[in-house]
């Protein structure tokens, strides 16, 4: 999944045939579905290379590396994508150096809203999210990283008539 994509990656997706990989945020297990908002980087290791990060299921790992204030450059993003049956997502990123080369926040905001061809089914996401970087010398970064957000849903039925 690049991280263009804005579709969250399902619990029930499955790997090499196998069972659903393990999903972390900077190698740490995680619940949060992945989103294109905040997402810098999607990393995926299968099969014994997902042993190597200590949290792996046979069926590998998909890491996903958060976005990271930069420290020497401001920079603004703002998208809005129109789709299918009236979807609408929009998305906010704002990067503000405060301490050239010392100290950066980034802000990334979404307010997401999906509608599917099955009536009354859609999924509404509002999420924010926040990161500082502190590098008081060359040797020594701080960083801190905060999300919050909300999902209401009423996805469509899946399960084939039989």
């Amino acid at each position: 999944m690049s991280p263009s994509s804005s579709a969250p990656v399902p619990c029930t997706s499955r790997t090499r045939g196998l069972a659903a990989p393990t999903f972390t945020r900077g190698f740490f297990t995680t619940a949060i579905a992945i989103d294109s908002y905040n997402t810098e980087r999607v990393t995926v290791n299968r099969g014994p290379n997902a042993a190597l990060f200590g949290v792996g299921s046979p069926a590998g790992v998909v890491d996903t590396s958060l976005l990271r204030p930069d420290l020497s450059r401001n920079m603004n993003k703002v998208e809005m994508r129109y789709g299918n049956n009236d979807s609408l997502r929009f998305s906010v990123d704002f990067n503000r150096v405060l301490i050239d080369k010392k100290l950066a926040v980034r802000i990334a905001a979404l307010d997401d809203r999906e509608e599917f061809n099955q009536r009354p089914a859609f999924e509404k996401k509002k999420r924010i999210y926040g990161a500082l970087t502190f590098e008081p010398f060359k040797s020594t970064s701080l960083r801190a990283h905060f999300e919050s957000g909300r999902t209401r849903a009423n996805r469509p039925i899946v399960v084939l008539p039989y």
